[in-house]
C-alpha cells in the first residue's frame, strides 16, 4: 500500500468509528428514555393505587397515549429500582393475590402484586 492509500483507509475507519460511536450514543439514549418512561408510569400507579399490578402500569401508558419501552427487558431495571432503591416507592405485596397478565404479549404470567409507600388516603 501506498501512503495515499493508508491515509485514505485510515479515513475510512475514522468514519467507520464516528458512526458506531454515534449509534451506540442513540441507542444509550433511547435506553435512558425508556427507563426514566418506565419510572414515571410506575410512580404514577403508586400515587393513584394502593396495590397495583403490571398490567395496571401498561393500561396508564395506553390510556395517556405514552410508548411502551423499546423491549419488555427495560422494565426490569425499572421495577427493580422502585422496590429497592434509595428512594424505594413501592414492595411486593405478598398478601395480595397475583392476577394473570391480560395483556397477550405476557401470555398470561401471573403478574407480582405491588403495594405503594407514597400514596395518600389510602
Amino acid at each position: 500500500m501506498t501512503i495515499g492509500e493508508y491515509e485514505d483507509l485510515g479515513e475510512q475507519l475514522k468514519a467507520e468509528g464516528m458512526a458506531a460511536a454515534a449509534e451506540a450514543q442513540d441507542e444509550r439514549c433511547n435506553h435512558e428514555w425508556d427507563h426514566a418512561l418506565g419510572m414515571f408510569a410506575i410512580r404514577r400507579c403508586a400515587e393513584m393505587f394502593e396495590v397495583f399490578y403490571s398490567d395496571d402500569v401498561h393500561g396508564f401508558l395506553e390510556d395517556h397515549g405514552l410508548p411502551e419501552p423499546e423491549g419488555p427487558n427495560a422494565w426490569g431495571s425499572c421495577w427493580k429500582e422502585a422496590r429497592t432503591g434509595d428512594n424505594r416507592f413501592i414492595e411486593e405485596a405478598g398478601d395480595q393475590p397475583r392476577r394473570k397478565s391480560k395483556r397477550p404479549q405476557a401470555h398470561a404470567k401471573p403478574m407480582t402484586p405491588y403495594r405503594s409507600l407514597i400514596g395518600s388516603g389510602f
